[in-house]
C-alpha cells in the first residue's frame, strides 16, 4: 500500500476524532469518581468551633447519640485534620499548618452516617438541634452535593452523548469523502483489475481493507496519544503542584470501555465508507449493478 497526503489525511482525521472522543469519555470518567467521593455514602459532618473544650465535644456527641438516625458517629481530630488537608492539597498547604496558629483553625468534627430514607423535615430539625449548641461551627450534608452533582451529571451524559453523535458523523462523512477520493485517485489502478477480471467483491474487499487498516491504525495511535496525555498531567502536572489526592485516584479507560467506544465508531465509520465505496465505483460505471 502507498502512502500519500490524502491516505496520510485519513490517518490524521480518524487519529484527532478517536483521540477527542476518548479524552471526552475519559474526563467524565474522572469526574464522576472524585465528585463521587463526596457521596461515597450520606453522612453528616458537624465542624466545630476552635474553642471546643473536651467537655464541649463530650455535650455534643451526647446530642448526636440522642439521634436515633443518625448511626456509625466518627470523631476527627485536629491531627488527623490536619493530614486530611496536608494530603489533598499537597505543597498548597506546606509552610501554612507548620504555623501553630494555622493549625489550630483546622477544624475538628464529627460525623454520622445518614439513612437514604430520612425525610428532609427530619433532617432539618436534626440540623437545627445540633447547630443549637454554641461551638458548633458548620454542618454539611453529603444528599446537598449528590442532588448538585446529579444535575451536573445528567448535563454532561446529555452533552457526552450529543458530542459523540456529532463527532461519529462528522468522522463518517468525512471518510466517505476520503474514500470517494481515494478510488478517484486510483481510477487507473480499478480499471486495470476489471479488465483481467477481477470481481466486483475482490474492488471492495482491496479498498475496504485497507480503510480498516487505517482505523486499526488510527486506534493505536489515538489509545497511545491519550495515555500518553494522561500519564504526563497525572505523575507530571497533578504530581508536580501538589495535588496527590487527585492524582492517586484517577483511572485510565480499561479495554471494555475502550472498546465500546471504539466499536460504536466503527459502525458508523465502516458503514459511510462502505456506502460511499458503493456509490463512487457505482458512478465511474466500472460495474452495474442488477
Amino acid at each position: 500500500m502507498r502512502w500519500s497526503s490524502l491516505k496520510l489525511s485519513l490517518l490524521v482525521v480518524l487519529s484527532f476524532s478517536m483521540s477527542l472522543i476518548l479524552s471526552s469519555f475519559l474526563f467524565y470518567k474522572n469526574l464522576n469518581i472524585l465528585l463521587g467521593f463526596w457521596n461515597k455514602e450520606n453522612r453528616i459532618s458537624i465542624y466545630l468551633k476552635a474553642e471546643a473544650l473536651d467537655t464541649d465535644k463530650k455535650e455534643i456527641l451526647d446530642i448526636l447519640k440522642l439521634e436515633s438516625a443518625l448511626t456509625d458517629i466518627q470523631f476527627t481530630d485536629r491531627d488527623k485534620a490536619t493530614q486530611d488537608f496536608t494530603k489533598m492539597f499537597g505543597q498548597y498547604s506546606a509552610g501554612m499548618i507548620s504555623v501553630d496558629d494555622l493549625v489550630d483553625l483546622v477544624p475538628e468534627s464529627y460525623s454520622a452516617k445518614v439513612p437514604l430514607n430520612l425525610d428532609e423535615t427530619e433532617l432539618n430539625r436534626i440540623k437545627e438541634k445540633i447547630m443549637a449548641h454554641a461551638l458548633v461551627e458548620e454542618i454539611s450534608y453529603g444528599g446537598e452535593w449528590f442532588k448538585k452533582f446529579s444535575k451536573l451529571d445528567r448535563a454532561l451524559k446529555i452533552f457526552g452523548l450529543t458530542l459523540f453523535l456529532v463527532l461519529s458523523l462528522a468522522v463518517t462523512f468525512i471518510s466517505a469523502l476520503m474514500v470517494r477520493s481515494l478510488v478517484d485517485e486510483s481510477k487507473s489502478e480499478i480499471e486495470v483489475l476489471s479488465l483481467i477480471g477481477a470481481t466486483r467483491w475482490h474492488i471492495y474487499e482491496k479498498y475496504l481493507r485497507q480503510f480498516l487498516y487505517f482505523f486499526v491504525l488510527s486506534i493505536g495511535v489515538s489509545v497511545g496519544l491519550c495515555a500518553l496525555a494522561f500519564v504526563l498531567i497525572k505523575s507530571k502536572f497533578l504530581s508536580g503542584q501538589g495535588l496527590q489526592f487527585i492524582s492517586e485516584n484517577l483511572q485510565f479507560l480499561n479495554w471494555g470501555e475502550i472498546s465500546m467506544i471504539l466499536g460504536l465508531l466503527f459502525v458508523f465509520v465502516m458503514a459511510g465508507a462502505s456506502l460511499s465505496l458503493r456509490s463512487t465505483i457505482q458512478r465511474l460505471s466500472l460495474f452495474s449493478y442488477e
